[in-house]
């Protein structure tokens, strides 16, 4: 399943993104844009703008104020996969891909080098992700909110 979420979404981009979701952020887009692209591309359009989702048929319209909220609505229409989880770089939204642990070893804290041998790589934006506690935080949040939905 692939999104494209307007330029009120950022945050709900992001997390769809941890979710391991095809997610286009449309930060700079106008309405036309993001419905070229939507049909380009086969995205479902996600946006709190009426118009815009009553122009394209299958689209998602929020109400909610709230981020857990809004991914709710979303994963109540399209469940993730769990495998998924956190396989998407959360600033460019490519795969990441997984990197040998010599050749981040200039772009991780000297700390995180030390102590861990798994790391990965985004092939769009070269940022570097490794298993710390944030990824423990985030997981365990996406884990809850999954669990919020299937109940």
């Amino acid at each position: 399943m692939k999104f494209i979420a307007d330029t009120m979404l950022g945050t709900l981009a992001r997390w769809l993104r941890i979710l391991g979701f095809d997610t286009v952020y449309a930060r700079d887009m106008g309405d036309d844009e993001i419905i070229q692209l939507a049909k380009l591309e086969d995205r479902i359009i996600i946006s709190r703008d009426r118009e815009l989702c009553g122009r394209v048929l299958g689209s998602i319209l929020l109400s909610q104020d709230t981020l857990r909220n809004q991914i709710i609505t979303v994963l109540g229409l399209h469940p993730p996969e769990q495998r998924s989880i956190l396989t998407r770089c959360l600033e460019c939204n490519s795969v990441l891909q997984t990197a040998d642990k010599i050749s981040v070893a200039e772009e991780v804290p000297e700390a995180v080098f030390s102590k861990l041998n798994e790391f990965w790589k985004c092939p769009g934006c070269k940022k570097v992700y490794w298993k710390g506690s944030h990824y423990d935080k985030m997981r365990d949040e996406a884990n809850k909110i999954i669990a919020q939905c299937e109940s």
